[in-house]
């Protein structure tokens, strides 16, 4: 604030402004207040006090209180009674972390009794208490093991654990204790159960206490997902300590010992994603091994190994990063193994942390550098990036053989890096000079190298006879072919070759060797096949447990092949295709349970009646597609699918006049049809409430009402009508259409916008399509302009518009619709015009015409491509 003083000097008055000194903190909330403090030490905080009386309480609201003996080294014998004054005096509801550091000749087991006990009674939720000693035992304090609001602990001295009958932690989800012991073995097990949702442990142990060992002592916790465990030895004596872990949840492990640690995961743990294992043991323990195949990241650094004990079987088929330390004699066995026994190892890295020079000078004969039988599966396909660090030493003979063996044999290695290695000119060039795999020898067969899976999906994109042929390159390519699950035949391909196609495709057959044929396609002209032949080739195919079927058959005499009637009985076949000339046969004793999509081609010479029964069926088909002739078939077709989702009609060019059909399909929800000028739909649905999208093509010189009507339902629909008479009946509401597509070379098509327009209430997208680039019909047409009050969906909800194929032969009337839509569309976010095929000039017409007119809505935005 400011103030304005006359000041009188000299006989002359000066006008000054002068800044008046105010606390300002004193007026900030107290809210505030307490969070500042809450960044000062608690006792520099709690010495605010005297500052004011408002300042007197405002310590007592702090959430958090840190105490450090350190900070009363003139007080001597006062730290205890301090701290118990401190927290009698708090006020806060809660106290969120009481932090105590302290020495033994502050404080005894009494001490740190009451002052849990305090905290206990504050709601105390995260507690950490710290002892600067590692020769005074303190024992557990037994108020904590029944404090129920308490969520993290950690305890940094050594503790004497005797657990009492009933323990009592159920909010606790951090523990971390430090130098423990455990009075027996039963004592871990039972702290441990009186937690019930504990996620994060820290451990360590000291196995050896007044004669007491911990051995195969259980952690068994159903909520822990992080545990650390660190075993000390006492006086350099050997402890047999080991820990049987059931933790279903868990999900990264650490473990760093002395001496001849031993654990083991039960079957439960199969979440484990990430453990390191440090110094665990002069032996490699085949349990511990075993126990960590599911992890994704592991790191090893163990002691010199004195034995070798690999376990067999055991796979780290997770394992995608991997490090392993280089301290340890011989350490390149443990390598050898680990890259054997992870196939989708990504990540290698290789660390040294310190000198070498005694393993190294006391290298044995017996323990050099193998190389593997076989290449790893991991460096052939999976490892992307290695690298080697470590203290400032060269790298021995057989490390430079590893280091050469791993460039050598990588074929998707990415990034190789060694840093803090020291290295000779020499050495570096020689490693720099491995010929690798991802970029050396090209006449290597690296696909023969590839899994027999991977190489079937190789195969299985090329043509069958090909795939086929490369049954001669070796013995390895004989077989694989058999195992194919997809085959198709062309009699094209084969003209002009010993035998005959049907043989050809008979023995591909009877050599397959796989469980089920996925899809076997048959294209073939019956009139150079026997038909017989054809007939004993599906009948093998169906025996082979074929999942898709397509027969694709021409004949310029316009023979049929009749359909197997063992296809009619096929319980397994999913897809069936039958297109050209093939003859249904009255399947009156057939049953296709298991066919889901079917699309038919029926011949001119099929009865309806033969159609329905076929169709009869299937009765789980939801997928059918009919190419339908109007020649053989009644003007009006029923037909029934109780099942069908999907439904697309084709009609023929030679069709009768007035020839349509009635859908009987509740479960409908996606329609199309296309139809020549000379079809018509007549009542088109019956029980059909379900259907969600419509594509109307070509199908009508009369868009007659019933039809229409049985759209209503439709969200999404497209219609490319010939010109012609429409009829809109009143009572036709599309009350659930949201997007409206409408082809726009037809003769006068703005009538029909006109209509959907003013039955479309909840329109929210339009999109008009010109697919003609010139104007093929000139009658002149007026433009019969949408009723301001019926169009709805112009007011309340259109948020798109979409004009593809505008261009400079639109005739003046629809021009007008394009402004009519941008001038009324109240809610109109964005209106897109493509205008393609258009010279510079006239394009750039076009988009001034459009951006000159004066738009509804504020906030739509006009692009153009």
């Amino acid at each position: 604030m400011f103030l304005a003083f006359d000041i009188k000097r000299g006989g002359k008055r000066i006008d000054n402004r002068a800044v008046v000194k105010k606390d300002w903190i004193i007026e900030l909330p107290d809210v505030l207040i307490v969070k500042i403090l809450s960044l000062l030490p608690t006792k520099s905080a709690i010495a605010t006090s005297v500052l004011s009386k408002k300042w007197q309480f405002h310590w007592t609201m702090l959430p958090k209180l840190s105490f450090n003996n350190c900070n009363h080294t003139t007080e001597r014998g006062t730290f205890s009674k301090n701290v118990c004054k401190v927290l009698l005096s708090h006020k806060a509801p809660v106290l969120e972390s009481l932090n105590l550091s302290f020495s033994p000749y502050n404080c005894e087991d009494m001490d740190i009794e009451t002052w849990i006990e305090i905290a206990n009674a504050r709601h105390i939720r995260n507690l950490v208490l710290d002892v600067e000693c590692k020769s005074f035992y303190y024992s557990f304090p037994k108020s904590l093991y029944h404090c129920e609001s308490l969520k993290t602990l950690i305890l940094k001295l050594l503790v004497y654990v005797n657990v009492p009958s009933k323990v009592c932690l159920k909010s606790l989800k951090t523990l971390h204790l430090h130098s423990v012991y455990f009075g027996d073995k039963a004592s871990l097990v039972h702290f441990l159960s009186g937690c019930p949702n504990l996620e994060n442990l820290l451990l360590g142990l000291r196995g050896y206490f007044s004669g007491v060992e911990v051995t195969q002592s259980t952690i068994s916790v159903p909520s822990l997902q992080r545990l650390s465990i660190y075993v000390y030895s006492i006086y350099g004596r050997t402890m047999g300590c080991g820990y049987v872990i059931d933790a279903p949840s868990l999900k990264y492990l650490k473990i760093e010992g002395e001496h001849c640690l031993k654990f083991r995961l039960t079957k439960n743990v199969t979440k484990l994603e990430e453990a390191d294992i440090v110094d665990a043991s002069h032996t490699i323990n085949e349990n511990l091994l075993r126990s960590l195949t599911s992890v994704r990241r592991l790191s090893l650094e163990l002691l010199p190994l004195k034995e070798f004990k690999f376990p067999t079987g055991s796979i780290f088929n997770q394992l995608v990063y991997l490090e392993i330390y280089t301290t340890t004699n011989a350490w390149w066995d443990l390598l050898t193994f680990m890259l054997d026994s992870s196939p989708i190892l990504q990540v290698l890295k290789l660390i040294n942390t310190q000198k070498r020079d005694g393993w190294r000078q006391g290298l044995k004969a017996n323990r050099k550098w193998k190389q593997p039988k076989n290449v790893p599966e991991c460096l052939l396909f999976h490892l992307e990036t290695f690298m080697w660090t470590g203290s400032d030493e060269g790298l021995v003979e057989e490390e430079k053989e590893v280091a050469k063996y791993i460039l050598m044999n990588t074929n998707l290695l990415e990034r190789a890096s060694f840093s803090s290695i020291r290295m000779s000119s020499e050495d570096r060039l020689e490693l720099e000079s491995v010929q690798r795999r991802d970029g050396g020898n090209m006449n290597e067969d690296r696909i023969s190298k590839l899994p027999d899976v991977l190489i079937l999906q190789i195969l299985s994109q090329l043509p069958t006879k090909s795939a086929v042929a490369t049954s001669v390159l070796s013995k390895q390519w004989q077989f694989l072919w058999k195992m194919m699950p997809q085959l198709k035949f062309d009699s094209c391909d084969h003209k002009g070759e010993v035998g005959t196609f049907s043989d050809n495709v008979c023995n591909s057959l009877l050599s397959h060797k796989a469980p089920f044929l996925e899809s076997f396609h048959l294209s073939f002209n019956v009139d150079t096949c026997d038909a017989m032949d054809i007939g004993v080739c599906i009948g093998i195919a169906r025996a082979q447990h074929v999942r898709k079927l397509v027969l694709d058959i021409e004949s310029k005499r316009e023979s049929a092949l009749i359909l197997p009637s063992s296809m009619c009985n096929c319980g397994i076949l999913e897809t069936l295709t039958l297109k050209g000339f093939i003859y249904l046969r009255d399947p009156s004793q057939g049953f296709l349970k298991s066919l889901k999509t079917l699309h038919l081609y029926p011949g001119k010479s099929h009865t309806w009646t033969l159609i329905n029964t076929f169709l009869s069926g299937c009765p789980n088909l939801e997928n059918l597609s009919m190419h339908l002739h109007g020649a053989s078939l009644m003007k009006t077709r029923t037909i029934p699918m109780a099942s069908v989702q999907r439904l697309s009609i084709y009609c023929g060019r030679h069709g009768l006049h007035n020839c349509g059909y009635v859908l009987n399909a509740p479960s409908l929800r996606y329609l199309k049809i296309v139809g020549s000028c000379r079809c018509w739909f007549g009542r088109a649905f019956e029980n059909v409430t379900t259907l969600v999208e419509a594509k109307i093509s070509h199908v009508s010189k009369v868009m007659d009402e019933k039809f229409l009507r049985s759209l209503t339902s439709v969200k999404r629909l497209s219609l490319k009508i010939l010109h012609y008479k429409i009829t809109f009946s009143t009572g036709i509401i599309f009350d659930q259409l949201v997007c409206l597509e409408i082809y726009t070379s037809q003769e006068a098509w703005w009538n029909l916008l006109t209509s959907m327009l003013a039955t479309s209430p909840k329109l929210q997208v339009l999109k008009l399509i010109n697919s003609n680039k010139e104007r093929v019909w000139r009658k002149n047409r007026t433009l019969n302009q949408p009723d301001y009050n019926f169009t709805t969906c112009l007011l309340f909800h259109l948020e798109t518009f979409m004009w593809s194929g505008y261009n400079k032969f639109l005739v003046k009337e629809e021009k007008e619709v394009a402004n009519y839509i941008l001038a009324n569309a109240y809610r109109l976010k964005k209106a897109t015009f493509s205008i393609n095929n258009t010279r510079s000039g006239d394009r750039g017409e076009l988009i001034k015409e459009l951006k000159s007119v004066v738009r509804r809505s504020n906030s739509c935005e006009l692009l153009f491509k």
